[in-house]
C-alpha cells in the first residue's frame, strides 16, 4: 500500500527529531494523499508538519476555490499554512514560457516558505507517474545527462524531498478512494493540447499496453544509470570550474578559456552550466544556450556576443570569457566643452578645459590630462558618445583605423565600450578618454600657449 512505501521512505529519512517539513500543496490528488498520509505517520517519527500553496491566479476563480479547500483541509488537521497568491500577469517574463515562469515562482515561493516556518524540507508530491512523464519529455526536449537522470527522492542539498517516486498515480488515487480524503480536480489536467496531458493519456497507455507495462520502472532504473553518469561528469565539472574561475567583479562570471578547453565538450557545458547555477542564479539553462556558449568558448575570434536567459549577456575578452547583466546601449550624447569650462558626465567624470602657458609648473600631460595645440582643433570640442563609423588614428600607430576595430585589438570589454566617452572636435575624434589621444593630439612642438583637458574624478553619492 503506498502509506507503507511512505512509512518506509521516512525511516530511511535520518529525521533528526523534533523536524519540520513543509509539504508544498495544490489541493489536487497527489498532494492531499501525500499531506494527509505524513499527517497520519508524523507523531510516530516526532514530525512536525507545516504547509504551503501559491496560487498563481492562472485560473480564475477556480485558483481561489483551490485555496479555500487547502486552507480549510489545513486547518482541519491543525497544519499551520502559509499562503500566497500572485498578482494576475505576473508571470509574463520576457523569453520565459508562462509555465516556466510558474515553475521558478513556484520554487522559490516555497523556500520563503521553509525559512519562514524554519522547515528543515520542503517535500513534494511527485510520483512514479510523474516521473516517467518528465523522464520522456526532458528526452524529447533534448535536456542530456542531468535532465535524463530524472527527479531525484532527495536533492543534492538536502532541501527537497519526492518521497511518493515509487508510487503510482493509481495507487495514491485508490488509497484516496479507500480513505475517503477528498481533493481538487483541476481542469486543466485534461487539456491533451498541452505536451505532459498529451504523452499522459494518448501515448504511455498504448506504451504500457503494448510494449511494455512495466515502463514506469524501466525509465526509473534507465534514470539511475544515467545519474550515475551525471554524478561523474558533474564532479569533473566541479574541478573544471574550480580551475578556470577567476576573481573580478561582483556579480560577473569571468572563466579562463585554457583551462576549460582541455576538458571534453561534455564536460565543459556540465561546468558552464555550473557556474551559471552557482554565480549567475540561473535554474535551468537549455541545450541550446550551453552550445551558443561553449562554441563562443571554444572560437578562436573574439568580438562576439550571446544573449542569455534572465537579461544575461556572454562575450569574449581576451583568453576569458564572461558572463554578466546586459545592460542597454546609453542614448547618444554630445555635449559642447567651452575653453575654458567644464562637462559633468555620468559615473563621477567630469571633463575641465582651460588654456595655460607650458611651464614647470604644470605636470603636463599624463593619463588623465590632454595638451592640444590650439592651432590643430578645427572648430567646437565635444564631449560624446561613439557613433556608428567612427575613426580614430591612435597616437604612435601611425594609420588610421576603425574605432571598433582599434577597441577590440586593445582588449577593451565589450561590455566597456557602450560606456566610452570621446573628445572631438569637428575634424575627428581627438582622445578616448580614459584610453588612447590621438595622432592629431600630437605635439610636434611646445606652443606659447595650449589648451589643457583634465579628467577629475568626483566620489560617487553612493560609495
Amino acid at each position: 500500500m503506498p502509506i507503507h512505501k511512505l512509512r518506509r521512505v521516512l525511516k530511511a529519512a535520518a529525521l533528526e527529531s523534533p523536524e519540520t517539513w513543509l509539504v508544498a500543496i495544490s489541493g489536487g490528488a497527489d498532494s492531499v494523499f501525500l499531506l494527509r498520509a505524513l499527517h497520519t505517520l508524523a507523531g510516530h517519527f516526532g514530525l512536525a508538519l507545516a504547509a504551503a500553496h501559491l496560487d498563481h491566479s492562472l485560473r480564475g476563480a477556480e485558483s481561489r476555490v483551490d485555496a479555500d479547500f487547502v486552507r480549510q483541509l489545513c486547518a482541519g488537521l491543525s497544519i499551520p499554512l502559509h499562503l500566497e497568491t500572485m498578482p494576475e500577469g505576473s508571470l509574463q517574463r520576457p523569453g520565459e514560457s508562462p509555465e516556466a515562469a510558474a515553475r521558478e515562482a513556484r520554487y522559490e515561493f516555497l523556500e520563503r516558505a521553509r525559512v519562514k516556518a524554519g522547515a528543515r524540507r520542503i517535500v513534494l508530491a511527485h510520483h512514479a507517474d510523474d516521473q516517467a512523464e518528465t523522464l520522456l519529455l526532458r528526452f524529447l526536449a533534448g535536456s542530456g545527462l542531468q535532465g535524463l537522470s530524472g527527479m531525484r527522492e532527495l536533492s543534492e542539498d538536502g532541501r527537497l524531498l519526492r518521497p511518493l517516486l515509487s508510487i503510482s498515480r493509481a495507487g495514491i488515487r485508490a488509497e484516496l478512494e479507500r480513505s475517503g480524503w477528498p481533493f481538487r480536480e483541476d481542469g486543466s489536467n485534461a487539456d491533451t493540447a498541452r505536451p505532459r496531458n498529451y504523452l499522459r493519456h494518448e501515448i504511455l497507455p498504448g506504451i504500457a499496453t503494448a510494449i511494455n507495462p512495466g515502463y514506469r520502472e524501466t525509465l526509473a532504473a534507465e534514470a539511475d544509470i544515467f545519474r550515475q553518469w551525471a554524478e561523474f561528469a558533474a564532479e569533473l565539472a566541479e574541478k573544471a570550474v574550480a580551475e578556470a574561475q577567476t576573481g573580478g567583479e561582483e556579480g560577473i562570471l569571468s572563466l579562463e578559456r585554457a583551462a576549460l578547453l582541455k576538458y571534453p565538450e561534455v564536460v565543459r557545458k556540465c561546468a558552464l552550466g555550473k557556474a551559471l547555477r552557482d554565480v549567475m542564479g540561473i535554474r535551468s539553462v537549455s541545450r541550446a544556450h550551453l552550445g551558443a556558449l561553449d562554441d563562443l568558448l571554444a572560437s578562436n575570434t573574439g568580438g562576439r556576443r550571446i544573449s542569455l536567459p534572465r537579461s544575461l549577456e556572454a562575450a569574449r575578452e581576451g583568453d576569458r570569457l564572461v558572463v554578466y547583466r546586459a545592460e542597454p546601449d546609453p542614448p547618444f550624447e554630445s555635449v559642447s566643452l567651452s575653453v575654458p569650462g567644464e562637462v559633468q558626465l555620468s559615473g563621477g567624470l567630469t571633463v575641465c578645459a582651460r588654456r595655460l602657458s607650458p611651464s614647470g609648473d604644470h605636470a603636463g600631460p599624463s593619463p588623465d590630462c590632454l595638451w592640444l595645440d590650439p592651432d590643430k582643433v578645427r572648430g567646437e570640442l565635444h564631449v560624446r558618445r561613439r557613433r556608428p563609423g567612427d575613426r580614430f588614428e591612435p597616437l604612435g600607430l601611425g594609420s588610421e583605423t576603425k574605432l571598433k576595430d582599434f577597441l577590440i585589438g586593445a582588449r577593451v570589454p565589450m561590455r566597456s565600450r557602450r560606456h566610452l566617452w570621446l573628445l572631438s572636435d569637428s575634424q575627428s575624434v581627438l582622445w578616448i578618454l580614459e584610453l588612447r589621444p590621438s595622432e592629431r593630439a600630437r605635439l610636434d612642438r611646445l606652443p606659447e600657449e595650449v589648451i589643457e583637458v583634465r579628467l577629475e574624478r568626483r566620489a560617487r553619492a553612493d560609495s
